[in-house]
């Protein structure tokens, strides 16, 4: 997956950096990873064990350092290519933007959200986000420092994925 991505984000003709949270694999994850360890902004964090899901997605998006932040889960099968419209929608003033997979038809559906739609999210902290925001999403910034630092749950929320 790492080939294909890279490929997406050069494709945006993007400065990036790619972040990978190894939480404890036990699959050949860190052969990859140190396949990969010269390529240029790239980095790995290797996670406490039992950090997994959101838990990682935040410790990722605590590191990231650009002007927007974009999540793959590497446990879900969406198309890399599909960066390229996330970050169009990013270029066209979105402040965040996702992938889901229709359950019903198998597609791959994208959603956007606008400065107003996310404003009207953080000024209801308790309202859960969506659970496809650690499949394939992108986050501006300003989204990324309200989750990892804006509130006291800095995660989805624990009705979607049951407390740690």
């Amino acid at each position: 997956m790492l080939p294909r991505v890279d490929n997406a984000l050069n494709a945006c003709a993007m400065l990036a950096e790619l972040i990978v949270v190894d939480c404890a694999s036990r699959d050949d994850s860190c052969v990859v990873i140190d396949a990969w360890r010269g390529v240029p902004g790239f980095r790995a964090i290797a996670a406490e064990s039992g950090l997994w899901g959101v838990g990682a997605v935040t410790r990722g998006l605590a590191e990231a350092r650009g002007d927007a932040a974009i999540v793959l889960s590497a446990e879900i099968s969406h198309t890399p290519w599909l960066i390229r419209d996330l970050v169009a929608s990013w270029r066209a003033d979105s402040v965040l933007a996702y992938v889901w997979r229709d359950a019903d038809t198998g597609n791959e559906l994208q959603m956007s959200w606008s400065r107003g739609m996310f404003e009207e999210v953080r000024s209801r902290p308790n309202k859960p986000l969506p659970p496809e925001l650690t499949s394939l999403c992108l986050f501006d910034r300003e989204v990324v420092d309200y989750l990892v630092y804006g509130r006291a749950a800095v995660s989805p929320s624990d009705e979607y994925y049951g407390a740690d």
